[in-house]
């Protein structure tokens, strides 16, 4: 009695006609019964498409909550390869400069060198001043 009455309970919940209750106008022959319990069992089954199967539904909430997570995911890997592209392209870019500033540095100290009748020492990379001219 208690099995059929959570049983009743739980399915009128779900608007499903209690055991033992008949449909309106149905007629009270033996068989009656017998269909009224396949039909039963073929709406708790899923319907008629899938009979012996249950109904599946898809959880969109948990499906759109992992197609959030894996964007995220994907964003934050992309954004850390992009800082580190652009802290390589900056060392490159830092030594680029370095190597300039010193090539005009460079340049500079070779003019000035030639300018005051010196003479440069490609070796040393120094200007060296001309020998006195006459005797000891």
């Amino acid at each position: 009695m208690a099995v059929d009455r959570r049983w009743n309970d739980r399915h009128r919940a779900q608007g499903i006609e209690p055991r033992g209750a008949r449909l309106a106008g149905a007629a009270c022959h033996s068989g009656d019964d017998r269909r009224l319990r396949d039909l039963r069992d073929l709406v708790d089954a899923g319907g008629s498409r899938s009979p012996g199967a249950r109904a599946m539904t898809i959880p969109w909430g948990k499906f759109l909550g992992g197609v959030l997570v894996c964007a995220a995911l994907s964003w934050a890997v992309l954004e850390i390869r992009e800082n580190g592209a652009q802290a390589v392209r900056n060392s490159i870019e830092r030594q680029n400069n370095e190597a300039a500033d010193s090539a005009d540095a460079k340049r500079l100290d070779y003019d000035a060198c030639s300018v005051s009748g010196g003479l440069w020492n490609f070796g040393a990379g120094k200007c060296r001043r001309p020998a006195r001219s006459g005797r000891h």
